[in-house]
């Protein structure tokens, strides 16, 4: 009964995550039955997938420009989250191109920053529990 317990909480909480990152634009969401979270959003020009739960998760950011083809960006990727804080170095990025991931632990809002030579271009967020 409490793996069931427990299984429902992380299912709360992967709808709760999906539910903030609506707010913020599209976002898809899901718990597995060990309720590990699999979570993907985009803000602005900013998206990022998180894989895990609290004992161990991965976040990866990446660039979607508003259309194929648009000109690429310059800037760098600010990863934030629970024992987490990676920043890259300044970079030309394509549509649809990948960042560094980043793995840690812990509970708590995880969030992948883009930020370009014109000021931040999207932060989306993800809660870990």
């Amino acid at each position: 009964m409490r793996d069931k317990r427990t299984f429902l909480r992380r299912v709360a909480a992967v709808s709760a995550a999906a539910a903030a990152l609506t707010t913020l634009g599209s976002v898809s969401a899901s718990a597995d039955e060990t309720g590990v979270l699999d979570a993907t959003g985009c803000n602005d020009n900013a998206c990022i997938k998180v894989e895990g739960d609290a004992n161990r998760y991965t976040a990866t950011g990446w660039y979607q420009a508003n259309a194929p083809g648009m000109n690429p960006t310059v800037g760098h990727f600010v990863m934030t989250g629970p024992n987490l804080s990676l920043t890259e170095v300044d970079r030309e990025y394509k549509h649809l191109e990948y960042s560094y991931s980043g793995t840690s632990h812990g509970a708590g809002q995880v969030c992948v920053e883009l930020v370009t030579t014109n000021g931040t271009a999207g932060k989306p967020c993800v809660e870990v529990s």
